[in-house]
């Protein structure tokens, strides 16, 4: 668990700079070269995808609800259930996000000079809201911990693709692949502290 907070630590750092700089930086570069369809586009998105997003994601809050229950029960393997589906749902719905808000940028690139600037504008059309839903629940940590993963997995997707090559299935197999492994993390430390809190309680 130590090791996993250094390296979370470690990361915080360069991605909360890109969260702060990276859209302002991106903008006003896709307007020095008059690329403001993608401009209009990310920020119709930014205003209308939190209310999307909240609405798609209601389903895996909804499947979460009834582990509490279970857990009071101790039937610990139910519980796993139904938390284990909430978070798969949860996870997949945002990688599909990313990746398709990377897609809709990507594809108006004409150059490497473009390319740059549109990665950097769609990082904040995708995690902006993201960023915001979670700010809106400051007591949850896993929320954050959600942002997080999804901004790793934009980042380490967003940098194959300038430097690299892939296909569009390639990018969303890394990027569900980060995502997977935060999902993991998530769902382990959940049950652990699920499996506490009940313990703690018998204890008492």
């Amino acid at each position: 668990m130590k090791a996993l907070n250094a390296i979370l630590a470690l990361l915080l750092g360069p991605i909360m700079l890109l969260n702060i700089f990276g859209g302002i930086v991106s903008g006003i570069w896709l307007a020095v070269l008059g690329m403001w369809n993608p401009i209009f586009i990310g920020l119709i998105a930014l205003i209308g995808s939190s209310f999307l997003l909240s609405f798609a994601l209601m389903p895996g809050i909804l499947l979460v609800i009834p582990a509490a229950k279970f857990a009071e029960n101790k039937r610990y393997f139910v519980m796993g259930v139904f938390v284990f589906a909430g978070a798969l749902y949860t996870y997949s719905i945002i990688a599909m996000w990313c990746h398709e808000v990377m897609w809709v940028f990507v594809q108006k690139a004409t150059s490497m000079g473009s390319l740059v600037p549109l990665l950097l504008w769609s990082y904040g059309v995708a995690i902006g809201p993201l960023s915001f839903m979670a700010s809106k629940e400051e007591d949850n940590e896993f929320s954050a911990f959600l942002v997080f993963f999804a901004a790793l997995s934009y980042i380490a997707s967003g940098l194959w693709v300038l430097l690299g090559n892939p296909t569009t299935l390639q990018v969303l197999i890394l990027m569900v692949s980060v995502l997977a492994l935060g999902m993991f993390t998530m769902f382990a430390i959940s049950m652990i502290k699920l499996r506490g809190t009940e313990g703690a309680k018998a204890d008492d």
